[in-house]
């Protein structure tokens, strides 16, 4: 299922793919695509199996995924896989 983009007030955009169904629940892979702002990584994919892992994204040298746009603070939001789902927290 292809999830639309998120638009944000800041002017910045995400979007998420995730092959499970309709419904709320573990997905078997996560594909976290930036659609605006510059990044050495324009893609974060998480998938059954493979180990919790935890994340920040912002503009700052101290993040883990340096996405440069109008609005994105040095530390902007968390990214945090369970093994199941991804968690962002803003």
């Amino acid at each position: 299922m292809k999830q639309a983009p998120a638009h944000r007030g800041d002017g910045s955009i995400a979007s998420a793919d995730r092959d499970a169904a309709a419904q709320p629940g573990p997905a078997s892979s996560v594909e976290i695509v930036l659609v605006a702002g510059n990044a050495e990584t324009t893609r974060a994919a998480f998938a059954q199996g493979v180990p919790p892992a935890q994340t920040t994204l912002g503009s700052g040298r101290l993040a883990g995924w340096m996405v440069q746009a109008r609005g994105v603070e040095p530390v902007h939001a968390e990214l945090a896989w369970d093994g199941q789902r991804v968690w962002v927290r803003d």
